[in-house]
């Protein structure tokens, strides 16, 4: 199973990878990538700098796709969902 951009779209991470495990095959692998963190100078804390004095909580982001690049989240994930042998390589390109 193989995903290029769909987990962005998962709401209850645990729920979803747990639902997605049901379908892969015995031994199945789950590629998939994530968007690198924005650091504060990249484009969407520039974009979002003016709302943040009125977000009242982290943006839901934080709790599901964008909480995906780092790699104790990742298996934290996937460990709850049933995974097994969990594995995280990071691209070392900027």
């Amino acid at each position: 199973m193989i995903s290029r951009g769909g987990v962005m779209f998962f709401a209850d991470l645990v729920a979803a990878f747990a639902h997605l495990r049901t379908a892969l095959a015995p031994g199945g692998r789950l590629p998939f990538l994530t968007p690198r963190p924005g650091g504060p100078d990249s484009a969407y804390a520039r974009a979002t700098a003016a709302l943040s004095p009125h977000l009242r909580e982290p943006s839901p982001a934080a709790r599901g796709m964008g909480s995906l690049p780092d790699p104790a989240r990742i298996r934290d994930v996937l460990a709850a969902a049933g995974f097994a042998d969990i594995g995280v390589t990071s691209d070392p390109r900027p």
